[in-house]
């Protein structure tokens, strides 16, 4: 968050101004709170939440590398690279956890050579039933 709001202040933005799209990012998010917070939604659901916001996040980082590379800001690109791979592992580890969790509900445990998209470390722990 302070990466971007230094970058928007480099730019001579006003990074606490609320835009149409700002506004729209709140609104989606106040969406994936509810799901969290809805004491029906199981722990697999959750982590399924949780996917897709990583996996935005990711999607932001590299939009904001492009525009940053195309802009010739190529300092800010690497360290949007930098916070892109930090969310690429996120979205891994939370995939990972995602597998283990229906994995578990068929009764399957990981197996640690299938890759990284089914391996977790939480393997086994997941006691979750959809």
């Amino acid at each position: 968050m302070l990466l971007v709001r230094d970058a928007i202040q480099q730019l001579g933005a006003d990074p606490t101004a609320m835009t149409p799209g700002a506004d729209v990012v709140s609104v989606a998010g106040r969406g994936w709170v509810q799901v969290l917070a809805d004491p029906r939604t199981t722990l697999t659901q959750c982590l399924d939440v949780m996917l897709i916001v990583e996996d935005g996040d990711v999607d932001g980082w590299d939009l904001l590398t492009g525009l940053a590379t195309a802009l010739g800001m190529d300092d800010l690109a690497d360290r949007f690279r930098e916070a892109n791979l930090v969310e690429q592992d996120h979205a891994r580890q939370v995939r990972g956890w995602v597998a283990t969790s229906v994995l578990g509900q068929l009764g399957v445990q990981p197996d640690a050579s299938a890759g990284p998209a089914i391996r977790s470390p939480v393997a086994g722990a997941i006691d979750d039933h959809d």
